[in-house]
């Protein structure tokens, strides 16, 4: 399973990555949970980063499909 995610600002693409896990779920709904919990890490920092650069976001949406 890998672990993906996309991030834009507008239309923009400013980040993207993909990695293999690096551990052995029981199941594919626990590795798509931990995939997520990932992402939506990442964009919390985002918003931190873009927050500190004087363009300040009220909310960050995150499509997933499970």
């Amino acid at each position: 399973i890998y672990d993906c995610g996309a991030f834009t600002i507008s239309i923009s693409l400013i980040s993207w990555k993909t990695i293999l896990q690096d551990t052995m779920d029981l199941s594919t709904t626990e590795a798509k949970y931990k995939a997520l919990v990932e992402v939506v890490k990442e964009g919390i920092w985002f918003k931190g980063l873009i927050s500190n650069l004087g363009v300040p976001q009220e909310k960050v949406i995150i499509f997933a499909t499970v």
